[in-house]
Parts: structure tokens; C-alpha cells; sequence
């Protein structure tokens, strides 16, 4: 798939994404902000490791999709 393929793909998904949301119904849930709860228990120092662990794992999935072709 070329960038332009990839650009135009994401596009059309922004785009259904949005028909979606104003639809309601059972895709309701996409009208709302997304919280992420990261929680660690042990030692303090093991505590923060495991926290910065857990949000390296998923921080590429908080990033915008625009964001992630800005990058390449």
C-alpha cells in the first residue's frame, strides 16, 4: 500500500468513524474522552518501573492516526 493508499485509507475511516458516532446506539461510547487507569503495586522504585513499562506498552495506541503518519 502506498502513502497515498495509506492517507486516503485513514481518511475514509476518519470519515466512518464520525458516521458512526452519530449514529448513537451501541456506538455512543465513541462520543466520549478515553481514560486510560495505569496502576502498580509494590515498591515505590518497582512501582514507577512498572508504570512507565505498562504506558510504553500502550502509548502508541493513544496516538492519533495523523500523528503516526506525520512521524514516517
Amino acid at each position: 500500500m502506498s502513502a497515498a493508499q495509506f492517507y486516503h485509507h485513514c481518511i475514509d475511516a476518519t470519515l466512518q468513524q464520525e458516521e458512526l458516532r452519530q449514529q448513537g446506539g451501541k456506538y455512543a461510547h465513541l462520543n466520549h474522552d478515553l481514560h486510560v487507569w495505569i496502576e502498580a503495586v509494590g515498591h515505590p522504585l518497582e512501582c514507577y518501573q512498572r508504570a512507565f513499562q505498562a504506558f510504553r506498552l500502550i502509548h502508541p495506541f493513544l496516538l492519533p492516526v495523523w500523528f503516526k503518519i506525520s512521524l514516517h
